[in-house]
């Protein structure tokens, strides 16, 4: 592995909780295996491979041997000695003792330690130092440290991306809706100026001099419907050139949103993806250690029994996974930079295209308005003179004779119609389906101050048997009517009489009252002429029915 892993540097670092282990750093001085030819450090009680003679077993060196200097073996037991308990042994006690000089010889080697009578390391301290066994206590501490401070790290810098992404999403968000308001005002702008040339187009069109126009009023009105067809031309023009811009701001807008969309997925997968590693370093963690506790256990149950039985698991196998799970962890944190890169190089491609597209919109509006509108003033210019040329009296003059032709036209017309209504009157009151009319008074209950008063009226009995009254013979509209068939006659006071309508309708009916009409002839004698003619005309109604 790495040295630069921190899982890897921690497994270098150390090998045993509990006993000096091999400087990894160290250049062998006489024909000992380096770090790298030896592979993992062993401890006593190990399977570390490598030794000078067949049997494994290299020759005892003396104190002044130089890979037992002082430095060395205080790298080497600053290596060994657990994170959470203090260094077993110094330098001073290994340079003192014989038999710790032999185990830590066969460490730097990398060979199998040396076997005491009947196989038994209890004659060796170092061994029994370390537990007489692979003991994985120092590995498995330095390993959650480093998985720890990974952890820390990643949480750390998938902190600060986060913010990152954050600020690239918020300012692609404020500038999404500065183009949206870009967007409609180009977009209203194009609409209007549209409005305008196809209301203009159809005022140019419009008929402004008449058949009746003379010499003078032609020209004005044709210079008149110049300026509005002119007018449309210019908007037209912008309405083409603003809905080019239009288009363009909304093909900014679209990709502006779809980034917007893609970095706010794009940061929550890599987030969840981090987020997913780190849960699975830690699983990762918690199989390796428990696999090297029940590694450690199964050792010392193979010491105590003497017999040899190896754990169920490997921990050299799930510190493999471990490795994995590190290495799958980096590569989202490589994925999250590298998304971050795009992201960044993204948005500033976009804020630029952003900022110029702003400019050729702010240049195009004032440059094509310019140009669209310069042959107003030439149209306008022309119309005052054809306005001023107008001769009001010579087009006057026409209308006037023709006006007084027309009025006594309309004079004549107005009294042939009145002799026609005259004469239409006349007939109304002379036909034959009059039996009897004249001049008669109604009692109006309504009228007067006083509670009812007599109101003049014109009478007229057909031979249908209805009763008419009218104001007066010029007045051909009826005032009321009465079916004599629904009637009868009431003498009063001459030369008063009266006339009782009965079911004249539901209301009536419902009611039981009756409808009363009085009338007052001129004279006695017309009131009994009235009298006899109308209880004929009832007798007649009756037996009609």
């Amino acid at each position: 592995m790495e040295t630069s892993d921190p899982l890897n540097a921690s497994r270098a670092a150390a090998a045993a909780p509990a006993g000096p282990a091999a400087n990894a750093d160290a250049a062998p001085a006489t024909g000992l295996p380096s770090r790298e030819a030896s592979g993992p450090i062993s401890i006593p009680g190990s399977s570390g491979g490598g030794g000078a003679d067949a049997r494994g077993v290299m020759p005892d060196a003396s104190p002044a041997d130089p890979l037992l200097d002082v430095q060395t073996l205080e790298r080497l037991l600053k290596k060994a000695s657990p994170a959470v308990e203090p260094p077993r042994f110094s330098a001073s006690d290994v340079l003192r003792d014989p038999s710790l000089q032999r185990a830590a010889r066969r460490e730097l080697a990398g060979v199998a330690p040396e076997p005491g009578p009947g196989s038994d390391d209890s004659s060796d301290p170092f061994a029994a130092a370390s537990g007489a066994g692979a003991d994985h206590c120092g590995e498995v501490d330095r390993q959650r440290a480093a998985v720890r401070e990974l952890d820390e790290q990643v949480v750390a810098e998938s902190r600060v991306n986060r913010g990152m992404a954050a600020v690239l999403v918020e300012r692609l968000d404020s500038s999404r809706i500065a183009l949206e308001g870009l967007a409609k005002l180009v977009g209203s702008l194009a609409e209007g100026q549209q409005a305008y040339a196809q209301s203009l187009d159809a005022a140019a069109k419009l008929t402004l001099a008449g058949d009746c126009d003379g010499a003078s009023m032609r020209p004005a009105m044709a210079a008149l419907a110049a300026l509005p067809r002119a007018m449309g031309v210019a908007h037209s023009q912008l309405a083409a050139l603003l809905r080019g811009l239009a288009d363009g701001v909304r093909k900014l807008l679209r990709e502006y949103q779809s980034a917007c969309k893609e970095i706010r997925s794009g940061a929550y997968t890599v987030q969840r993806g981090i987020e997913s590693g780190r849960r699975a370093l830690g699983t990762a963690f918690e199989e390796h250690k428990a696999v090297c506790e029940a590694a450690d256990a199964a050792a010392g149950r193979a010491g105590a029994r003497g017999k040899l039985r190896g754990p169920e698991q490997d921990p050299w196998a799930t510190e493999g996974r471990l490795v994995r799970e590190h290495k799958a962890l980096q590569l989202w944190q490589d994925k999250e930079r590298a998304f971050l890169n795009e992201s960044f190089a993204r948005v500033q491609t976009l804020e630029a295209q952003r900022v110029k597209l702003t400019q050729a919109v702010a240049a195009s509006l004032s440059d094509g308005y310019a140009r669209a509108l310069a042959p107003l003033p030439d149209a306008a210019a022309a119309l005052a003179p054809a306005i001023s040329g107008i001769d009001g009296e010579a087009e006057l003059a026409e209308l006037h004779r023709v006006a007084l032709d027309t009025g006594s036209a309309a004079e004549a017309l107005a009294a042939r119609q009145a002799h026609a209504i005259e004469d239409a009157s006349s007939d109304l009151f002379c036909s034959p389906e009059i039996l009897r009319q004249g001049p008669m008074h109604i009692w109006d209950a309504r009228a007067g101050a006083s509670g009812g008063d007599w109101l003049d009226a014109h009478c007229v009995l057909t031979r249908a048997g209805f009763v008419h009254w009218f104001k007066s013979m010029e007045h051909p509209e009826p005032l009321d009517a009465l079916n004599l068939g629904r009637c009868q006659f009431e003498q009063g006071k001459a030369p008063v009489f009266n006339l009782l309508e009965t079911g004249t309708g539901a209301v009536s009916w419902l009611s039981g009252r009756q409808r009363k009409v009085t009338f007052k002839a001129p004279s006695v004698e017309e009131c009994c002429e009235w009298a006899i003619a109308l209880r004929e005309g009832i007798a007649a109604a009756n037996a009609g029915h």
